[in-house]
């Protein structure tokens, strides 16, 4: 990601902060819509698993600059959904969700050169998660 696009992404998360959970809704009911199997494989409260998805994507964003330290964190987050039962494939249905949400939240000001650095932010994210629970094949 250039300078520029991690300030584009960090200033329009504040605007994604006031309504948090409007977000996580937004979110889950996308993901759910797009593939109602995922909807088995989270156990307990969505709503919360919700908000604790927004308290992940708030600090990542918050360490843009410093994307390492939120490393662990992603990681985490990968190694729980893997035990959920969620698989590499689920990725990118989650992503069209996040990307779906931040457009209806955002509106008009989610312009092309904006998804675009939400895309290399999530790519970025789901990347990290993802290797945590399924690592990629080792070189021989």
């Amino acid at each position: 990601m250039t300078p520029a696009q991690i300030i584009m992404v960090k200033k329009t998360w504040q605007k994604v902060l006031p309504d948090t959970e409007t977000a996580a809704v937004l979110y889950y009911s996308k993901l759910l819509h797009l593939d109602p199997e995922i909807e088995t494989l989270f156990k307990g409260d969505v709503e919360i698993q919700g908000f604790q998805l927004i308290k992940v994507i708030a600090i990542t964003i918050d360490q843009l600059e410093r994307p390492a330290k939120a490393v662990p964190i992603l990681q985490a987050l990968g190694r729980r959904y893997s035990q959920y039962g969620i698989k590499p494939e689920h990725y990118q249905t989650m992503g069209y969700a996040f990307m779906w949400m931040l457009q209806q939240i955002l509106d008009k000001d989610f312009t092309p050169y904006m998804k675009q650095a939400w895309g290399k932010t999530y790519v970025m994210m789901a990347r990290i998660m993802r290797d945590a629970a399924h690592p990629p094949a080792q070189a021989a």
